[in-house]
């Protein structure tokens, strides 16, 4: 079940422990670009921050993970989801290409292709692993 605050959350004092509303000029209107809505990002925020809202990195697989010369063109930090290896990976340019985070294969499901050294892993049957840019060691 959602919570729905019907006021815009506030900082606490910290002498008082009473919540106070931070300032700022509601609504927001389009021609006034340079007013910060505090209340609605805070909110947000705290919602994220407590659990109550979740994100999802973007999804592919090793045949359809965003490339250089794709469109778009995938840049230094995207972080996604590999559903092949289960696993999360970054982009970190055109040198090593994609840094696995973490993921779970077998050793028939390994990636070799645009692997950055360091990437780490789970292989099913020898453990943890490690990429030292040409193969999987055990780590």
């Amino acid at each position: 079940m959602s919570i729905y605050y019907p006021e815009p959350l506030g900082i606490p004092d910290l002498d008082t422990g009473v919540y106070r509303r931070i300032k700022n000029k509601l609504p927001v209107s389009v021609e006034n670009a340079n007013t910060l809505d505090a209340n609605r990002v805070m909110f947000l925020l705290d919602c994220i921050l407590s659990g109550e809202y979740r994100s999802r990195p973007a999804q592919w697989t090793m045949a359809t993970r965003p490339t250089p010369a794709g469109t778009p063109a995938v840049q230094n930090g995207e972080i996604g989801f590999n559903t092949d290896i289960n696993g999360l990976e970054m982009y970190t340019g055109a040198v090593y290409k994609w840094s696995i985070l973490f993921g779970i294969w077998t050793i028939d499901t390994q990636p070799m292709t645009d692997i950055a050294p360091g990437s780490r892993g789970f292989c099913l049957g020898i453990g943890p692993v490690i990429f030292d840019g040409s193969q999987w060691n055990a780590g």
